[in-house]
């Protein structure tokens, strides 16, 4: 593939913000419900955008808000070079979420563990499920964690770790994307959104810090992130004083100010 030219951080963050209002007007015409979530709720409260040393923009949707837009998105919105990719719309998906992806762009991401090699990525924006759970929702999650863990085995993962490996290797050989994938999804749908006490956006990389009681979602308002309102879940102190702790509004020491920008690229189509 002829990469056309580099993108600059705030290029890259441009496009992510184009993807956002992508969404939200989809979002608008469907009356769907969406938070921001993890670092980029934090952000909306703490810098009323972008934390200053990361570039990522994450979405949760409560389940049947997902469901419409997983389905939907591709052939209801506007601008066609942005693609929603999910397991709903492609069966080698690895991911029990989604993305927004700009297809014009190509990303490099990569992680602590290697690179993934075989998903092609653009510059994205990711998009969580909000699913309600039982009370034994430590169960579930372990029983996800388990699934998540044959998805990633058929990703090409360059791991240092030869154990890691050999698992990854034997986990693949035994089990099949569509195998995690329906396990994966009949579970987190077991439980309705709105009709248990627990919910949480379980797929997510918090683990236990993810779970709240229903009423953390219930309720939505509006918080400025780069100069535009975007919806929010009214109980963000609760959930962010969960994920970070009570001092969330202060800045942390300078040295975990880790700056995660990724490599991307406009491609020469």
């Amino acid at each position: 593939m002829e990469l056309k030219k580099k993108l600059t951080n705030e290029e890259v963050r441009n496009i992510q913000l184009e993807i956002l209002d992508n969404f939200i007007n989809f979002c608008s015409t469907h009356n769907l419900k969406y938070s921001l979530t993890g670092g980029s709720l934090l952000g909306a409260v703490r810098h009323q955008g972008f934390i200053p040393w990361d570039d990522d923009i994450d979405l949760m949707m409560p389940r049947a808000d997902y469901e419409i837009f997983v389905k939907s998105f591709n052939t209801d919105n506007i601008k066609k070079s942005i693609k929603c990719f999910s397991y709903e719309n492609n069966k080698t998906w690895n991911l029990l979420f989604s993305k927004l992806m700009d297809t014009n762009t190509i990303l490099f991401e990569t992680t602590t563990k290697g690179e993934h090699e075989n998903i092609e990525m653009g510059v994205f924006v990711d998009v969580f499920p909000i699913d309600g759970c039982s009370d034994n929702w430590k169960k579930e999650l372990q029983r996800i964690k388990f699934y998540n863990r044959i998805l990633i085995s058929h990703l090409s993962i360059k791991f240092n770790n030869s154990i890691k490996l050999f698992l990854s290797s034997v986990l693949k050989s035994l089990f099949s994307i569509e195998y995690a994938q329906n396990k994966a999804n009949k579970l987190l749908k077991t439980y309705v959104f709105g009709n248990t006490k627990y919910a949480g956006v379980i797929v997510g990389v918090y683990g236990e810090k993810e779970i709240y009681t229903y009423d953390t979602f219930s309720e939505y308002t509006e918080l400025l992130f780069e100069n535009r309102k975007i919806m929010c879940i009214k109980n963000f102190d609760k959930y962010l004083i969960q994920h970070y702790g009570n001092t969330y509004m202060e800045l942390p020491p300078m040295e975990k100010r880790i700056v995660i920008f990724q490599t991307a690229y406009l491609k020469n189509n």
